[in-house]
């Protein structure tokens, strides 16, 4: 109105203070008032800032690396230890009964060792890293050939005569000869077959070992030193020389003797070994024309048979001889190489130590919108400074006090309110359409409200004044509030039950629109909540000081109260002081709000259950109630296993063998059967 003239329904028939929130955006925005509207969307930035901030932060779990000195434990590879064949006890373990291979092994290598010399605990959650050398061999075969009149055998350009012990009514006989051509060195794999007394074929093949030793990135537990995770390879693999490598070969063979092959039903356990499974004769080979008496392959052989089920058919064949042993080989190498090339060591290694702990981190969609509301609300504050007019107000025009003595001040504007008391909005508006309005400042400093035309016909009414009462502090208005907070109320209860009968509400997957709904759900309800609680609080600030004048007489200091413009913290000091405490009851309602916003940010948390469901499993082993196990190693198995420190088969329990199952792939299950 200091601007220019305004017609009465742009002016003082129009409510910005006492109207509802919505009332004042549907208000500003058929008006055009800007200012407004830039207020109401300052209003409603705060709003989504406190949205976003219940869910500002996460738990995430971070991995943290260091620097750490270790302690080189093992060596590989620089000397050669004679030992007894407890290598292959580990061996078949791993192959006849899924026994975890020892540490320090993966892949076809072993590697040396290290442990943490620091002062740290070691826990669950931390890894320890280093670089070790790791040993790995291969065999390269060649052509061997024996003269079936002489029994020389031939290898490259040398030839050597061995001899060879057999009984009379053998069909095959299998032996290993060590055999030196120059500086190379090779284990013969050679296998005679008989007819009667004649020897009418041979097979045989030349082995070499060879080495290489590479350098792995090893990630450990601390506590098991189990593997986590793939070793890398960092270098390239060389060749490499070990004392007495190129016998090894040869060496397993002759230090691992087969038991008699005379009738097995005859054994007797006291004179045959029961921690040397590889000695005893694999029966694959007893077919229908064959049988105990007929074969003699020795230990070498004979492993092949255990490692990799020979038939009769790879007998004749020495390209196939050559690759089953080969392969033996090589998977069986780590062990013999902890056994024999593993010495121990006292140097340190550069290593790190790797943490996994849980930390408090920001999430980023969350940062960001409160970014974005941030900056937009202070683009709409710079803007308000800028284009916030000058008023010819003397003092707040919301109190009593200020409404009557401008009232009293602008004696045109007073005349054309003349007997309307009684009028309701539409008969008022209707009466004031062609009042235009302006506020100018008086003689005595003060302001006036003036009235600078008036054409329309003096009311006069005589109907009783009604009683306006604003929508906010209706019966529905003010019934559909306390069932809107009685609702929240019971789904609170509702919510915690349901989490605790399901053991969670949602299972959150890798979508962060599963999370972020969660977490914004409560404060965008209390949001929606808030708008009517603050139409409430308004409606009660602009009501109750006419609602105490109608009550008894007050104060003239009474009249000064405004409890519209009154901060949410300072109102209730001004109310009790004033008595009036029905603004007290609902700015402290009001807030209430802001407490609850603080605690929803609070009202989830994720965390791992654990849920039970029964499933049918295939049952794939029992127990036969006759005993037809005696060539079997599960004897030995067990025998062995205190004197080498092995981990037990899978299925087998200190106290019990266990009939296994058939289980799925389920990720991150147990299964009870």
């Amino acid at each position: 109105m200091r601007k220019r003239q305004a017609a009465a329904s742009h002016s003082i028939l129009l409510d910005y203070v006492g109207a509802s929130y919505l009332e004042v955006v549907y208000r500003a925005a058929k008006h055009r008032h800007w200012r407004v509207i830039l207020v109401v969307v300052g209003s409603a930035l705060i709003s989504v800032c406190t949205i976003a901030a219940t869910s500002l932060w996460t738990i995430r779990v971070e991995t943290l690396s260091s620097a750490v000195s270790l302690r080189a434990t093992t060596s590989m590879g620089r000397a050669f230890t004679s030992t007894p064949p407890q290598y292959l006890v580990g061996y078949f373990g791993k192959l006849l009964y899924d026994v975890p291979a020892p540490n320090w092994m993966f892949d076809g290598h072993a590697s040396s060792s290290f442990r943490n010399i620091s002062n740290i605990n070691d826990t669950d959650t931390e890894l320890l890293s280093a670089t070790v050398d790791a040993l790995s061999a291969t065999l390269v075969c060649e052509p061997a050939y024996i003269n079936t009149d002489t029994l020389i055998v031939s290898w490259r350009d040398c030839k050597q005569k061995f001899d060879l012990h057999k009984s009379e009514e053998m069909t095959y006989y299998g032996t290993m000869h060590d055999m030196v051509c120059g500086s190379a060195r090779a284990g013969v794999i050679a296998i005679y077959k008989f007819n009667g007394s004649d020897l009418v074929a041979t097979t045989a093949a030349a082995c070499s070992p060879a080495y290489t030793r590479s350098e792995f990135s090893v990630t450990v537990n601390p506590s098991t030193f189990d593997l986590a995770g793939t070793p890398t390879l960092l270098s390239s693999q060389r060749g490499v020389t070990l004392p007495h490598g190129d016998g090894l070969l040869y060496w397993i063979f002759a230090t691992n003797n087969i038991t008699s092959l005379h009738s097995m039903a005859a054994f007797d356990h006291d004179q045959n070994v029961f921690d040397s499974p590889w000695t005893w004769p694999h029966p694959i080979l007893q077919t229908t024309n064959l049988s105990q008496y007929d074969v003699q392959l020795g230990t070498w052989i004979n492993l092949l048979g255990r490692c990799r089920d020979l038939t009769e058919a790879n007998l004749s064949d020495a390209q196939k001889l050559a690759a089953l042993s080969t392969d033996v080989f090589h998977d069986m190498f780590p062990y013999v190489a902890q056994a024999v090339y593993e010495q121990p060591s006292q140097s340190l290694l550069n290593g790190t130590r790797t943490i996994t702990i849980p930390r408090l981190v920001s999430k980023d969609l969350s940062v960001r919108i409160a970014q974005a509301a941030l900056i937009m609300l202070s683009v709409i504050a710079i803007l308000l400074w800028l284009i916030h007019p000058k008023t010819d107000l003397w003092q707040n025009p919301e109190s009593l006090l200020s409404m009557a003595v401008l009232l009293a001040s602008s004696r045109r504007a007073a005349a054309c309110l003349i007997r309307t008391g009684a009028m309701d909005d539409s008969e008022l508006g209707n009466h004031l359409k062609d009042v235009l309005c302006f506020t100018a400042a008086s003689g005595g400093g003060g302001r006036l409200v003036l009235s600078g035309w008036h054409n329309a016909e003096e009311a006069y009414h005589s109907s009783t004044v009604r009683r306006w009462k604003p929508f906010p502090l209706s019966i529905l208005a003010k019934s559909s509030l306390v069932l809107s907070i009685a609702a929240a109320i019971a789904g609170l209860e509702v919510l915690l039950l349901q989490s605790v009968h399901s053991n969670g509400l949602v299972d959150i997957g890798v979508s962060h629109f599963d999370h972020y709904s969660w977490t914004y759900s409560a404060p965008a309800i209390l949001f929606l909540l808030g708008l009517w609680l603050s139409s409430f609080d308004f409606a009660i600030r602009a009501t109750e000081p006419y609602r105490l004048l109608s009550d008894a007489p007050r104060p003239a200091r009474f009249l000064a109260f405004a409890p519209l413009s009154s901060g949410e913290y300072t109102i209730i000091p001004r109310s009790i002081s004033q008595k009036t405490f029905l603004i007290v009851l609902a700015a402290f309602a009001s807030l209430l709000l802001p407490a609850a916003k603080i605690v929803v940010a609070g009202l989830f948390a994720e965390m791992e259950n654990t849920v039970s469901v029964a499933t049918m499993l295939p049952l794939n082993t029992r127990f036969n109630h006759t005993c037809d196990a005696i060539w079997d190693f599960g004897l030995w198995t067990y025998t062995v296993s205190a004197g080498f420190h092995l981990n037990r088969p899978t299925w087998a329990t200190r106290e019990y063998a266990v009939g296994s199952i058939g289980l799925p792939n389920a990720g991150k299950s147990t299964i009870v059967a």
